[in-house]
Order: C-alpha cells, then structure tokens, then sequence
C-alpha cells in the first residue's frame, strides 16, 4: 500500500479532463446512491451497501468529513469522501463503477478534493493507493507523491 503526502500549493489547482464530469457535495438523503456506487467500485458483494451507507452516513454530521458523487453525462458513477482538520486533508475514500472507469472521472474527483482542500487553506493532503494501481497514478498526475510504503505480510500457506 502506498502513502501519499504532500505539501499543498495554488499551482496544484487543475481542470476536470472532461467537462461532462461533474462532481457535487452530497445531501444526507443521498447515502444510498453513495453506498451503492462504493460498493460497485470496490467490487464488493451488493448486500454490503448498506453497511458502508450507515459506516459513511454516521460521519454526515462530523466536523471535517465531506461526501461527493461525480457524474457522466448526468448518471452518478463515482465517490469520493474527504477529511479536512487542522490544516490537513485527507482523501479518505473514492470508487468508480466499473462501466464508466477510463473516463478521468477518479482523477477528476481526486483533484476536485484537492481543490477543496486549498479553499480551505489546508498544508498538507494525505492518501493512499495500492501500489503500482491506477489509483496510485491518478493520485501522481494530481501533484501527490509517494511518502512510504506500507507492507502487509501474511504467513505462507
């Protein structure tokens, strides 16, 4: 797993790659579509949304934390969730449906928090990415870059 951290500056501020990309803040009626989508994303079981919609939904009210649906073409396709506290920001969570993947939509909702972050006059941006992921790229081509690497070992079978 790798670890993002970077410092924060104006000249990271990006376009989205395709203006058909749109990304909004989430209401807290729209849990369900978040759920959903995360869990499309990830490539989990679908009885798992509902779980990750309450996980997700118990942090609406919570200081710092904010919830974003991208969509293409006016159907919602993506997630992404952001922690902001003390000047640091962390892109907490993002998944795209499968279908709608290749599109800049990721890397689009990875620099739309960074840009939230900047508003918020936040220093420094954590992440992480597996490693060697498209993930770990997107993160790249939107200014982050490699702090460590995180090895998890299991015992050989």
């Amino acid at each position: 797993m790798q670890h993002y951290i970077v410092r924060l500056n104006e000249e990271m501020v990006g376009k989205t790659k395709d203006s058909f990309i749109k990304i909004r803040q989430i209401d807290e009626a729209e849990f369900d579509c978040y759920g959903n989508i995360y869990v499309e994303g990830f490539g989990m079981p679908a009885f798992l949304s509902e779980s990750v919609t309450a996980n997700n939904k118990v942090l609406y009210h919570e200081p710092g934390w904010s919830f974003y649906i991208a969509t293409l073409q006016g159907e919602d396709v993506g997630i992404g969730s952001l922690y902001i506290n003390e000047g640091t920001a962390i892109l907490a969570a993002s998944a795209v449906k499968p279908k709608a993947r290749n599109q800049g939509i990721h890397q689009a909702l990875i620099q739309f928090r960074i840009n939230e972050a900047l508003q918020q006059n936040c220093s420094l941006m954590i992440g992480h990415a597996k490693f060697a992921s498209i993930s770990q790229n997107n993160m790249e081509r939107c200014g982050l870059r490699m702090a460590y690497t995180k090895s998890i070992w299991t015992e050989a079978k």
